[in-house]
Order: structure tokens, then sequence, then C-alpha cells
């Protein structure tokens, strides 16, 4: 009898040995790599940044953000920029640059950053992309010429002229344009048509094309439609002019913005770049995928 007991709980003991469930691989890649994109934030002397990750296992292709903006006032959304680029599948970056009104000592900046970015772990760097907004699109065109052999994407959103001061004289759009030929990587350049006030970017980003094109540089241009910034329904005044001698007919419009016809001033087509949103985000990930997607 008591033998008989032995070898019945022996029996129980080999049972629940068994029935415990080893980890399995999937247990392990999913303690391993996130399930969801992470975001951090660096602070450092100067400003901060946004380091936002993809969720699965990378490494991942790769996009430095530079924002607009003068001084403490910052054009564009850094941080929802950064998820944005995440969630897409990019590893991305976005720093808040010296409120410094100058750009002396920016580009230094955005390269450094751009550093980090490369040595980061789940970089792919030969998936390079690089996009700024504005006195960032400057940057960001200065980055693409400074670091050639190591972009593979550049976005220009309405990039601005630089030059309002001393310290920048040398650094302007149109003396880094004299350099155009020291670009490798393919340009977007995107811009509103009423980007107007605070300098002429649609011209400025004409500007930037035609000498893409004179160095033989891979480019597009995407020109959009009016942005109302104010959300009034209203871009420019329709009043229907017939386009040859300025007179109204009837102040009837045609739905269109024919010569003579002003664009509302209440609408500053830079605030196009100011959130991530569409037309221009689609446009953004389109190219993106295409020049350094997975």
């Amino acid at each position: 009898m008591r033998k008989l007991d032995i070898v019945f709980i022996s029996t129980l003991i080999l049972i629940v040995s068994c029935s415990e469930k080893e980890p399995t691989e999937i247990d392990s890649t999913e303690e391993e790599y996130p399930e969801e994109v992470t975001v951090n934030m660096i602070s450092d002397t100067d400003g901060y940044s946004y380091v936002c990750r993809p969720a699965g296992e990378g490494p991942f292709p790769t996009v430095l953000y530079s924002h607009g903006g003068l001084g403490t006032a910052i054009g564009g959304n850094l941080e929802g920029t950064c998820m944005a680029l995440a969630e897409a599948g990019y590893l991305a970056r976005a720093e808040k640059r010296d409120t410094t009104i100058s750009l002396a000592g920016h580009l230094n900046e955005v390269l450094t950053s751009l550093d980090s970015l490369l040595s980061h772990e789940d970089a792919n760097t030969d998936k390079i992309g690089i996009m700024g907004f504005s006195r960032g699109g400057l940057l960001t065109l200065q980055a693409g010429i400074a670091r050639n052999n190591q972009v593979h994407a550049i976005l220009l959103l309405s990039p601005a002229p630089g030059g309002a001061y001393d310290a920048d004289s040398l650094t302007t759009l149109h003396t880094t344009l004299e350099e155009a030929s020291e670009i490798n990587a393919p340009v977007l350049i995107l811009v509103p048509e009423n980007d107007l006030y605070q300098a002429n970017h649609v011209q400025l980003a004409y500007d930037v094309q035609d000498s893409l094109e004179a160095a033989e540089k891979v480019n597009s241009l995407i020109l959009y439609s009016a942005y109302d910034a104010d959300g009034d329904g209203i871009t420019f005044y329709d009043f229907g002019l017939d386009g040859e001698d300025g007179t109204d007919d009837a102040g009837e419009g045609n739905g269109e913005k024919d010569e003579g016809e002003n664009f509302d001033e209440d609408d500053d087509g830079h605030e196009l770049f100011w959130e991530v949103r569409e037309p221009y985000w689609s446009d953004v990930l389109e190219f993106l995928d295409e020049k350094i997607g997975e």
C-alpha cells in the first residue's frame, strides 16, 4: 500500500511540472520591443528635444525635424511632428534650438542633433531624411549641403529667406543656394499660395526649385491652395473680376481667384505648417516612404 502511494505522488509531481508554460520566443520579443510609439524628452542647456521611436523591432528609417519661429516663438509642433513620424514608422527627433533671434550657431545645433539621431541604436543610417519649416527649412537646406554624404531625403516647408540680422548676412537662402550643386539627396518643397506676409515664401520656394534644377538636382514643388488660417471659409476676395479691365461683374464671384483679386489678409498661409495636418502631411509621408521608407 505504501508503494502505491509513492507512485501516485511521483506521477502527480510529473504532471504538474509538465503543465507549466515554457517561455516562448514570441513572449521574449514582446518584452524586448515596445508595442507602441515611445516618446522621450531630453533637456539640455539650449533647449530640449523629443526623440520618438516606432513600435516594434528596429532599425528604422530616420528623420530629423527642425522648427521655424523667432526667438522664444516656436513655429511648428515639435512633439506632434515627432510622434506623427514615429507612428508612420520613422525614428524621429525634433529639437528646440537656442532662443537667439540671430541664426548664428543654429546650424551647428541642427548638425549636432543629426549626429545624436544617427548614433541612436535603432537608426538605419542608410535611410536618413531631414525636414524643416521656415527658418528650420533654411537650416535643413544648409544641413543637406553640409552632410550631403549622410542625407537621403530633404523636405523644405516654406523655407525662410534668412539674412534679417547682420550675423545672418552670409547664411541667407540665396547665398546657401549658391552651393546647391553640393546637394545629393532628392528635395521636396511645399508652400501654400498665400504664404506671402512674413516674406514671399512662394517666390522663395520657386527660387529654391530654380537653383536645384540649374544644378540638375532631383526636386519637386507642391503649391497648395490658399490656407484658410482663421477658418472663416474665405481665402480671397471673390469679386468676379473679368480679368480684362479689372471691373466688377455685378459683384458675383466665380469661385476662382482672378487677376486683381486679393487674398484675405487675415489668412497667413505660413500657419499651415504650425500643426501636423492635411493637405501637406500625406505628401510628406508619401515622399519619405518613396525615398527612404522600409
